[in-house]
């Protein structure tokens, strides 16, 4: 059994690489790519994709199957658009951990741009 030099966790025998590194990279990459349609979205050129699951509408990640508070999209889930103003001022009754996410992967790449 071989142990995962950066988190410290048992990788498993037919393994190569840590799962739990390999995902938490992969979402960063996927983060990243948010910043141009987010960007997009503030200047009104796109909507938000909010997708409803369970009586909750999330808002999925642009270029993504994944909505901002990690729940996986299905073809199956209602898909409908939310334009960005209405977004700001609390419209469209979305789940507040990816309200949160949202800002917090917007704030986090922002700043990492800064010189």
């Amino acid at each position: 059994m071989k142990i995962c030099p950066e988190c410290r966790t048992a990788i498993c025998e037919p393994l190569l690489v840590c799962m739990a590194c390999t995902l938490r990279k992969s979402r960063r990459g996927v983060e990243g790519q948010q910043l141009e349609p987010l960007r997009m979205a503030e200047e009104g050129e796109v909507d938000l994709i909010i997708r409803a699951q369970g009586g909750v509408r999330h808002i999925q990640m642009f270029r993504a199957e994944e909505t901002f508070c990690g729940r996986r999209v299905y073809g199956h889930d209602r898909k409908n658009f939310l334009p960005w103003d209405e977004y700001q001022i609390g419209g469209g009754r979305v789940c507040q951990l990816c309200r949160a996410e949202l800002q917090r992967v917007k704030e986090e790449h922002e700043a990492a741009r800064q010189p």
